[in-house]
């Protein structure tokens, strides 16, 4: 079963991306939503691969994957996915309550960490302040951090 690959955390932490990416509420996910998902969860996948997971773990034939479906496909994955390392981890670090917010000084801090170690260049402050505005992110201060992570996936 899947739950033998995956922890009790890891299992958490999976619903708990889903459900973020999940945004009409109706208990799937199609192949962008998904895209952004993994990308949280630190993983770059291209529309190809992408594709072939939701044909491959698409269980009602809708071209959306539900949960049990996203579990089974990270399950399958697990040793690609070290949940410590992932975005969804620092942000629900940061969202202790799982409102889908968290405060903009924060979040970009935490980016910018992201970046510096990376090895990729320094995203900067100025940018991100911008990108928010621009995509109507930031409501009282606070980050919108799901929608984020989708509106980055159509960079």
């Amino acid at each position: 079963s899947m739950s033998r690959h995956l922890t009790q955390d890891q299992v958490e932490h999976f619903k708990e991306a889903f459900s973020l990416f999940d945004i009409d509420g109706g208990g799937s996910i199609d192949v962008d939503e998904l895209g952004a998902c993994m990308r949280f969860l630190g993983q770059n996948l291209s529309e190809k691969e992408l594709a072939d997971m939701v044909e491959r773990w698409d269980q009602s034939g809708t071209e959306n994957i539900n949960v049990e479906g996203f579990l089974s496909m990270l399950a399958s994955h697990s040793d690609v996915l070290d949940v410590e390392e992932t975005m969804i981890y620092a942000f629900s670090e940061l969202d202790p309550s799982g409102s889908g917010r968290i405060p903009v000084q924060e979040f970009i801090q935490m980016m910018m960490k992201d970046s510096d170690e990376s090895g990729a260049s320094a995203i900067l402050e100025r940018d991100l302040n911008v990108f928010l505005d621009e995509k109507n992110l930031l409501e009282d201060n606070l980050v919108k951090y799901p929608e984020f992570v989708v509106e980055m996936m159509r960079l």
